[in-house]
């Protein structure tokens, strides 16, 4: 009896393999996020440290809104 190896096995896994990959959406949207609780962290920190309810940021100096 002969074994015949199939030809898309090897392309299923392969495929398979790729499509487990995180896609650049995915990816740029994970490093956004983190970005953004970054800087709501330390928002929040310069907040605590300096007492203001709310601050912005302009020019370069801290303003009590």
């Amino acid at each position: 009896m002969i074994h015949v190896i199939r030809v898309d096995t090897p392309r299923k896994r392969l495929f398979q393999m790729i499509n487990d990959l995180p896609t650049i959406f995915e990816v740029v949207r994970t490093m956004m996020s983190m970005v953004a609780l970054v800087a709501l962290a330390e928002t929040t920190s310069v907040q605590m440290s300096f007492g203001f309810a709310a601050t912005s940021v302009r020019n370069g100096s801290m303003e009590d809104v």
